[in-house]
């Protein structure tokens, strides 16, 4: 087996390293941009989420959760350009490439705008779940490329009745359930 390529390291620019963020995220109320309230939305549709798209407004989907990824983008470790990818998409098989031993939820928390709608038969989600299917199929390199969608976890990244996230992660759990 070939060794992986080198990562490409991106150096940080001054104020925008990983205990930065972390500063950040306890001072600053409203990152995800929920404004006064901050309640968190139920139903986003992955439609919705593709309108968040740009540099100055990104919005992503990692296992079923939707977050406004436009605060971090200047602190990520590999660049811009690489959270641009999954920008108004589906990022969860390329995080889970990448990243899966990140502890997202609580790297992002303060971002969560809310949770992604459950699959409905109306023809724009048949679509996306398609593409998704495609990518589980063999194109998961898709999203990665540019070509679409990243492929979604094993049941589309939503939330699975127990709670988990469907791919052996414990999910949304209540305290001292993990």
């Amino acid at each position: 087996m070939p060794a992986p390529p080198p990562r490409r390291k991106v150096p940080f620019e001054k104020g925008y390293s990983q205990m930065d963020w972390v500063r950040l995220t306890q001072t600053h109320p409203d990152l995800a941009g929920l404004g006064p309230g901050g309640r968190l939305r139920r139903g986003i549709t992955l439609a919705e989420v593709a309108q968040h798209s740009s540099p100055d407004d990104c919005w992503t989907v990692l296992r079923g959760k939707v977050y406004n990824m436009t605060p971090y983008l200047r602190f990520h470790p590999g660049g811009t350009p690489l959270l641009l990818k999954i920008a108004g998409k589906d990022g969860t098989a390329l995080f889970n490439k990448y990243h899966a031993w990140v502890n997202y939820d609580f790297l992002m928390a303060k971002c969560l705008v809310g949770m992604l709608a459950p699959p409905s038969s109306s023809s724009e989600d048949a679509a996306a779940t398609a593409a998704g299917a495609e990518g589980d199929a063999g194109g998961a390199a898709a999203g990665a490329n540019g070509g679409g969608p990243a492929a979604p976890a094993v049941d589309g990244g939503r939330q699975q009745p127990d709670g988990s996230a469907g791919d052996g992660s414990p999910g949304l759990q209540p305290p001292g359930k993990l």
